[in-house]
């Protein structure tokens, strides 16, 4: 008996050690540098991107604006065609210089930045210090079937997850200044706009995260001129944003075509080589208030409600439902005038604002899950924070903690756009010659 119980308590006193020693500052620097090189090392062991956007538009956009093809072409990756190259430019240009692999793994590293902020968000947020609680939540994010889907592709929604989180995580840093305002504020809020703008002008969906953020302002405890002043410098420095990934854009359509968002929304612009309609995929939004209402059931239940591959989660239905509560919770204290004895930190109140603001805004003008993807690694720091104030601390911290491994589980092992095999060149291209007999008439 006692050959079996002394590894068991050295087995034991070996998990307590690394559980406590994931509470050190080091561990969590030590995780900040090696998180981005796994996700790096898993694009790699994915394979080459072989998604349908890719092979569509994604190489051609940008070959078309270095080799002066804008306005020849007509059309040849559909309506796409028309997007923004700039986000494109990165993947384009590393596989002029670098072989296909070590482009993945760039990809996938920069995608795996993401937990960087992540982290960075949750040590902002925690009510006390916790490097682990930072780390796991980090990690956990980063977990999800949406973002793990779209590890080293060229879809663009996990790079530009770095320009929301980025804007999240510099208003959050700048919570004193805000609540004083002044020249601080302003310059915090500005570059935080500039930074939501930049990732708007790359890929236009983002204007959802910028308009929730911007909106979320006006939630900063304070006069009302104050709130509104933060709000409306960062539209400002979100203006400037897009102006700087995508005025050159634009400003060649408009050149180009008439209209600098081509085709889009040519019920307004009128340009001559488009239909006089405003284009959009309305296909995924839920129909009716019923749906609407039960949407993260829905399409929990059936994931092509909301994307085009067999994805599992369970991480929005408990959100939804923390959320819901939460948001009943705070009406009642409100009007009863209760005061809880774990009050919600202001802040981390700021970040929730803008989560459900951004949700809603998806919910009514997308409904497509990709466009999710930053508030699906916000998700398990957003449902620790709810459950933080619904419950006691500690029993809040050990519900959010099984809810969210039994999430991360339900995914595995996870869903796909499409890979192939590595080869040193991302693309190759046969020309078959077409044989002529005598006499032909080309």
């Amino acid at each position: 008996m006692n050959l079996l119980k002394r590894p068991l308590i050295a087995f034991e006193r070996a998990v307590a050690a690394a559980w406590q020693g994931l509470d050190r500052p080091a561990m969590l620097a030590r995780a900040l540098l090696l998180v981005p090189l796994l996700f790096g090392a898993l694009s790699l062991l994915y394979g080459q991107d072989d998604n349908w956007d890719l092979h569509n538009y994604h190489l051609y956009n940008p070959y078309a604006l270095v080799n002066g093809k804008i306005g020849y072409d007509l059309a040849p990756g559909q309506w796409q065609s028309y997007f923004n190259p700039t986000i494109d430019l990165l993947y384009y240009g590393l596989n002029a210089l670098l072989p296909a692999p070590a482009t993945g793994f760039i990809m996938g590293w920069l995608h795996g930045l993401n937990f960087v902020l992540l982290a960075a968000i949750g040590r902002q947020l925690m009510p006390a210090p916790s490097h682990r609680a930072a780390l796991l939540l980090a990690l956990a994010g980063c977990l999800g079937p949406g973002f793990v889907s779209e590890l080293g592709n060229t879809m663009g929604d996990n790079l530009i997850a770095l320009t929301v989180l980025g804007a999240l995580l510099l208003v959050l840093r700048a919570w004193p200044q805000l609540v004083r305002g002044g020249a601080p504020a302003w310059r915090a809020v500005a570059l935080a706009g500039l930074l939501a703008g930049f990732g708007t002008g790359l890929k236009l969906t983002n204007a959802m995260y910028a308009l929730a953020l911007c909106l979320a302002l006006l939630g900063v405890p304070g006069a009302f001129w104050l709130r509104f002043r933060l709000a409306f410098v960062f539209g400002l420095g979100t203006l400037a944003g897009i102006g700087v990934s995508a005025g050159h854009w634009y400003w060649r359509m408009w050149q180009t075509f008439g209209n600098p968002l081509f085709p889009q929304f040519n019920n307004i612009f009128k340009a001559p080589l488009a239909a006089p309609i405003g284009i959009g995929d309305t296909g995924w939004i839920p129909k009716g208030w019923s749906e609407k209402l039960l949407w993260p059931f829905i399409f929990s239940y059936n994931s092509k409600r909301v994307i085009e591959i067999v994805m599992t989660q369970l991480i929005w239905p408990m959100l939804y439902l923390a959320g819901v509560a939460l948001a009943l919770r705070l009406l009642r204290d409100a009007i009863v005038g209760h005061k809880p004895a774990a009050p919600l930190a202001r802040p981390a109140g700021l970040m929730l604002l803008f989560f459900g603001i951004a949700y809603l805004i998806w919910l009514n003008l997308f409904g497509i899950y990709r466009y999710l993807v930053p508030l699906e690694l916000l998700a398990p720091l957003a449902l620790w924070l709810a459950a933080q104030r619904l419950m006691q601390p500690a029993v809040g911290r050990q519900l959010t903690a099984w809810a969210l491994l039994l999430a991360t589980v339900a995914t595995l092992p996870g869903a796909s756009w499409g890979h192939a095999g590595w080869t040193r060149t991302t693309t190759t291209v046969e020309l078959n010659r077409p044989g002529f007999e005598g006499g032909s008439n080309i």
